[in-house]
C-alpha cells in the first residue's frame, strides 16, 4: 500500500482542487461487496504538470489519478486498480457558474448486482452518471470485475441562471 504523497504542503501552498495541488484528498470509501472496497481519491497530491517530476511519482499518478475510485481488496488492503476515472472537469459549464471552486467532487454507487451497479458523481451543480458496461474477466474478481462508462450523461441539473435543465428550461 504506497502512500501517495509525504505531507508536504505549506501555508504558501493554495487549494485549486483542479489536479494540481500537491496536497492528497479523498472522497469516500464504500464497500461494493463483502471482498471489495472503493476509494475516491479527488486529489493524489502529485502535480502531473511538473517538469521535474521523477519518474517514480509519475507511475504513482498514473496508478492513482485525480478524480478516480480505486477498488481495495477488503482482506489485504491491497489496491486492486482503477475502477473509474473521471475528469476534473467532465461537463461544460453556465457562463455564470457559482463559484470556481472543483473542491465538492463526491460520488456514490447504486445497489444492484455485479456488473449493474451505476456510480453518480458530483460536479459543481450537476449530478452525473457513468453506466455499467457489464464486467471483465480479473482473478482478484470471481464474478468478473465490473467496468463503466467513462462518457457521463447528466442525471440531475441544478437550476442555476444561464444553465438549460431539460425538466424546467432555462432560467435568467
Amino acid at each position: 500500500r504506497p502512500t501517495l504523497v509525504k505531507a508536504g504542503g505549506t501555508g504558501t501552498n493554495t487549494y485549486n482542487f483542479d489536479g494540481t495541488d500537491v496536497i492528497d484528498s479523498y472522497a469516500k470509501f464504500l464497500k461494493y461487496d463483502d471482498d471489495h472496497y472503493l476509494l475516491g481519491i479527488r486529489e493524489n497530491g502529485i502535480y502531473e504538470g511538473d517538469p521535474g517530476l521523477s519518474q517514480q511519482l509519475k507511475d504513482r499518478a498514473a496508478a492513482y489519478p485525480d478524480r478516480s475510485i480505486i477498488w481495495i481488496d477488503a482482506h489485504t488492503g491491497q489496491p486492486l486498480g482503477i475502477a473509474l476515472k473521471t475528469e476534473v472537469f467532465p461537463m461544460s459549464l453556465a457562463a455564470n457558474s457559482q463559484s470556481s471552486t472543483h473542491a465538492w467532487w463526491k460520488w456514490g454507487i447504486s445497489d444492484g448486482a455485479n456488473g449493474q451497479r451505476v456510480i453518480y458523481t458530483g460536479y459543481k451543480y450537476k449530478i452525473l452518471r457513468y453506466a455499467p458496461t457489464g464486467t471483465v474477466p480479473d482473478s482478484n474478481f470471481p464474478a468478473g470485475k465490473p467496468t463503466w462508462t467513462t462518457t457521463p450523461t447528466e442525471a440531475w441539473v441544478e437550476p442555476v441562471p444561464d444553465e438549460p435543465n431539460p425538466a424546467i428550461g432555462s432560467i435568467s
